[in-house]
This record gives structure tokens, sequence and C-alpha cells, in this order.
């Protein structure tokens, strides 16, 4: 057939897979165009937009944070003319949409396999704590964008592609500032990989987050704010609560049924959020098995353990719902390695492959 019939065949594949994964979203999440306002939607940040403009984007938030993307996505239906909150929500599923779609790339450039990367979308895309992610309009306009601007800044990492790496982790940092353990996710993987030599690139990285930890902190109002939050974080002040919370989170992963959740929309948690904590601590021995059994799945486990930290600080001994949205990337990531049964790359000689034809014949 040739390569350029194996190109189009490749081609028809991933759009098929795409417009399957759009079905599926519709299906999961387009009932939440109905759910109007919630909680502190139209109190706090609608009420805000309404009296703000495009010169206000680096307004800091209720929470102290400077959030850009945050702002401008607010801002954006109100300068279309558009006030119902139908068209934030249809926002937020676009920008959901947008997360499935590169975290199907990202397996795919990982594992360079159709199916694994298909399925392991797929459970992501199912995961019920995601619900909250996309249904309270004032953290979906946060966590979403964040999210897409993360995997698509360490799209550009595995590509060389420094210069788009650090663009969107720039933008990735103005939408919220959990996303700062990225650098530590990269380093995670050139030393899984193998490949310490590349260390150096990641040093922008690192500086680019330095310099937004800096700004973060110190660019307040109240010169006190910063140290208070810093007293009152939580591994300072309670870390048998954090590692309480963190194993939670993991029971939470693979057990979403006691999720807690911000929003009142369906599903509700079935079970009581203390059971998370039992079921975290049986889910570990199996994370160690797998650590050492597949060392394939290592860096999807270390995503997962590192992604949970930046959710904790929050004066719970949980982690909500809508925080597992980075998290269950990496439980994505350790399903299709499991299933494509060979080492994670995304370099070298096992980089997902240039020819189409080497992933369409395994599959």
């Amino acid at each position: 057939m040739g390569k350029r019939g194996d190109s189009l065949q490749a081609m028809k594949r991933h759009l098929l897979a795409l417009g399957f994964l759009l079905v599926l979203t519709l299906a999961c999440y387009g009932s939440m165009l109905n759910d109007g306002w919630y909680h502190s939607d139209d109190l706090r940040f609608f009420s805000w937009a309404q009296s703000a403009s495009w010169s206000d984007l680096f307004h800091r938030s209720h929470s102290g944070y400077i959030r850009p993307i945050l702002n401008a996505l607010w801002l954006l239906p109100l300068s279309l003319g558009l006030r119902d909150p139908v068209w934030y929500h249809l926002l937020s599923l676009v920008l959901f949409y947008g997360v499935v779609c590169a975290v199907y790339s990202l397996i795919w450039r990982m594992t360079g396999r159709f199916l694994p990367a298909l399925i392991g979308t797929f459970l992501f895309c199912l995961h019920p704590a995601h619900r909250s992610a996309t249904t309270w309009i004032a953290t979906s306009l946060a966590d979403l964008p964040s999210t897409l601007l993360l995997v698509i800044c360490f799209l550009g990492f595995l590509a060389e592609s420094h210069i788009v790496g650090l663009i969107f982790f720039a933008l990735a940092l103005s939408a919220k500032q959990s996303v700062v353990v990225l650098p530590i996710l990269m380093l995670a993987w050139i030393v899984l990989e193998g490949q310490t030599s590349r260390w150096k690139k990641l040093l922008p990285y690192f500086a680019l987050a330095l310099v937004y930890a800096v700004i973060q902190t110190f660019w307040l109002r109240e010169s006190a704010y910063a140290a208070v939050r810093l007293i009152n974080w939580k591994p300072v002040t309670d870390p048998v609560g954090l590692f309480q919370a963190w194993v939670s989170g993991w029971g939470g992963l693979v057990f979403p049924l006691a999720v807690p959740r911000h929003t009142l929309a369906p599903p509700f948690p079935l079970v009581p959020r203390e059971a998370l904590f039992p079921i975290g601590l049986a889910v570990l021995p199996l994370v160690a098995y797998l650590a050492l059994r597949y060392p394939k799945t290592r860096f999807g486990l270390f995503w997962i353990a590192l992604t949970f930290l930046p959710a904790i600080p929050l004066g719970r001994g949980y982690v909500l719902g809508r925080h597992y949205l980075v998290p269950d990337i990496g439980l994505a990531l350790v399903v299709s390695s499991l299933i494509a049964g060979r080492k994670l790359a995304a370099g070298g000689n096992n980089a997902a492959p240039t020819d189409p034809h080497d992933t369409i014949g395994r599959d």
C-alpha cells in the first residue's frame, strides 16, 4: 500500500478515535449544560467579570492567586454578550474534550500504540470524579485549561520543542499554580528513561517555576498573606494528615464512589469518604508490585504520587473530586503501558514511530 497509504490509514484511525472520544465526552458530561450556576460561580467570579474589563487580567482572585487565564475565560463570554451559565458550561465541556484529546496524544506519543492510547483515554474520560472538575464553573475554568496546557507542554518537551514547551508552561502557570510541579515530572521521565544527559534542558523550566513562585508569593497586597499561607501549609502543620490525604487519594483514584465532590451534580458519593484511607492502604502494595514487576509503569505511578501533593494543602484529610484530573492522567499512562507491553518511551529507539505502519499492524 506504500507509506502514503499507511499514513492515511493511521490518520483515519486517529480521527475515528477522537470522534469516539467526542461522543463519549458528550454522553458523560453533556447534561451539565443544564446545571446552571453553582455555589460561588455567580457570587464571586461572575459578579467580578460583570464589572471588569480586559485590563483586569492580572486581578488577584479571592484565593490570593493571580490567574490571567482564569480571568480571561470569565471575561470571554461576557465580551460576546453571553451571560447565561450554559455558555460557561459549554466552554468547560470544550476544554475537557481538549484535555481528553491531549491525553490521547500523550499516551500514543509514549507507547506508539493505537489501542493502548484509546483504552487509556477511554478510562480517563469515564472516571466519575471528573464530573466535579467540569460542572463547577469557578474551578473548571482553572483546572481544565491548566491541565490541557500542562499536557501540551509535556508533549513539547518530549518532542524536543523546548520553546513551545516553555510557552505552554508559562500559560499553564497563569491558569493554576499546581502545575509548578511539571519540571519534576520531566526530571523523573529523563531519569527513568536513562537520559540524564538531558538534565540541562530542564533548567529553563525550573527557572520559570522559581520565578513564578516568587511572583505569586510576594506580589500580594497584604505582605503577611504569603507567610500565613506558608505557615498553614499542611506538610508543615500536619504531616500525618498529609499522609492520610495522600493515601486516600490513591483510594479515590481506583475507587471513585467515595470521592468527595464540590458539586451537587450527580453522581453523589455512594460510600463514606472515610473509606478512602483503608482503600488507599490496600492499593499501595499493588502500586509497589507494579513498580517492581513492570518498570514501564513507574513513570505513570510517579505522576500520580507527585500530582496529588499540590491538592492536599487545603486543610482536609482527603482529596476533592476535581483534584483527580491530573493524577488520573498518570493512571491512564499506567494502564496503557501495561496494555502496550513495552517500555514507556518518547525518544530514541523507543519513540512513537514516525512510520505509521509500525503501529497499524500491531494492534
